[in-house]
């Protein structure tokens, strides 16, 4: 709800062919939409649930999905997908900080203009 579909109607509006699965998505149907594409945007919150077999070399892909494993907290993507992407966004590190200062960016803009 939060990053898939607003991402999902945002790609639409500009003309992309979109796919959309959830974390009770068939492993094989997962490969099957995520092979072939070029971009791919996960905010599935399921550890891990995009191998580096799942996506052709030079892909993007932004991961929004966090969960914690075994008290770490991980991406959707396994961090190896980041070899093979032209542009990946690790969990942490990735969208997360950028989320954080968009907001407060946010709530600075809204503050001056009170």
């Amino acid at each position: 709800r939060l990053v898939g579909v607003p991402a999902a109607h945002y790609a639409k509006s500009k003309g992309a062919v979109v796919t959309m699965i959830d974390k009770n998505t068939d492993e094989a149907v997962v490969k099957a939409a995520t092979l072939g594409a070029d971009i791919i945007i996960l905010g599935v919150g399921k550890a891990q649930i995009l191998r580096p077999d799942m996506v052709k070399s030079g892909v993007v892909v932004f991961d929004a999905g966090a969960s914690e494993e075994g008290g770490v907290l991980v991406g959707d993507a396994d961090p190896a997908v980041g070899e093979k992407a032209a542009l990946f966004t690790p969990v942490p590190g990735g969208i997360g900080p950028l989320t954080v200062a968009l907001l407060y960016r946010n709530l600075l803009e809204l503050t001056v203009r009170q």
